[in-house]
């Protein structure tokens, strides 16, 4: 990723992230247990799809409870 590049939004620059780093660790829990960013990519994208299931979109409010699992971090 050239360090010249901005880019605004949080979903392209993490897909961005995952590109370069897909087997690096992402998260890594104080118990030792770690995810790599391809892991959290594919579950945030399973996120994704539940909600268009569920025909939230674009400017839909969704809160989000962030518990410290990989599945609050996708």
């Amino acid at each position: 990723m050239n360090s010249r590049t901005y880019t605004y939004n949080l979903g392209q620059y993490f897909s961005n992230v995952v590109e370069l780093q897909k087997e690096q660790i992402a998260i890594q829990h104080t118990d030792g247990n770690t995810f790599a960013f391809g892991a959290l990519d594919a579950l945030s994208n399973q996120w994704a799809q539940f909600l268009v299931e569920q025909h939230i979109g674009r400017n839909d409010v969704v809160a989000i409870l962030n518990n410290k699992t990989n599945t609050s971090y996708a």
